[in-house]
């Protein structure tokens, strides 16, 4: 093979995911395929209208019906994705700015890419308890916020990077730390009062709602007897 054959073919796509352009290989598979005249559009069997999302950090929005799909890319500043259903399991999406690619829905709701990339839907729906506020594990405090099933982690006043995650479903989300890959998702238990609601991590550590002037307990301020 020529080296400039070699090239044509070598040079493909852009990553679905950020500004950043990386280029990688463009599968043959990924080729628009010709539909037969008067052909039916294929249907998914499930629902894939919603957020999606890699790791909390992308917030791209599918809609589909009547087998064509559109993808809202305007989050990242990018221009929306049109394509359509090519069977039970995938669709073919061109992207403006990327090119053709090829989801498969290895689960209704985790879509692998023909590059390789991931995303997962997003539960927008209602959680166990309100997670728009402050928490803390005794020591610290810190924000988190939740706006349609996405979760950011304000980890400020511990001086580390901040989270980001995504709400699987009323009591469970995923989280990514930037310096803690073992700490990778979080249950929600609601209490009797907001001040009982616990955030528990797969770590085991725990997080409670700090509720304003409430203060450590009395025999663990100064000049009190150790508990």
């Amino acid at each position: 093979m020529s080296a400039r054959r070699f090239w044509v073919k070598a040079v493909g796509v852009v990553a679905l995911l950020g500004a950043a352009t990386v280029v990688v290989g463009t599968p043959a598979s990924a080729a628009p395929k010709p539909v037969a005249p008067g052909a039916v559009a294929a249907a998914l069997p499930f629902d894939i209208n919603g957020h999606w999302t890699d790791n909390g950090s992308a917030k791209p929005v599918i809609s589909a019906a009547g087998g064509a799909v559109l993808i809202d890319m305007s989050y990242a500043h990018r221009p929306t994705a049109l394509g359509s259903v090519l069977d039970a399991s995938s669709i073919l999406m061109t992207f403006p700015d990327a090119g053709p690619f090829i989801g498969t829905f290895l689960t209704p709701t985790t879509l692998r890419w023909s590059n390789g990339s991931v995303w997962r839907k997003v539960y927008g729906g209602p959680t166990v308890i309100n997670l728009n506020d402050v928490w803390t594990d005794g020591l610290t405090d810190q924000h988190v916020s939740q706006v349609d099933g996405y979760i950011a982690v304000d980890m400020s006043a511990v001086h580390r990077p901040n989270a980001t995650g995504f709400m699987t479903g009323p009591d469970l989300f995923l989280v990514s730390f930037p310096d803690d890959r073992d700490t990778t998702f979080a249950t929600l238990r609601a209490g009797f009062v907001p001040s009982a609601d616990r955030i528990v991590w797969s770590n085991g550590s725990q997080w409670r709602r700090e509720i304003a002037g409430q203060g450590p307990p009395g025999c663990l301020r100064a000049a009190t007897v150790l508990c």
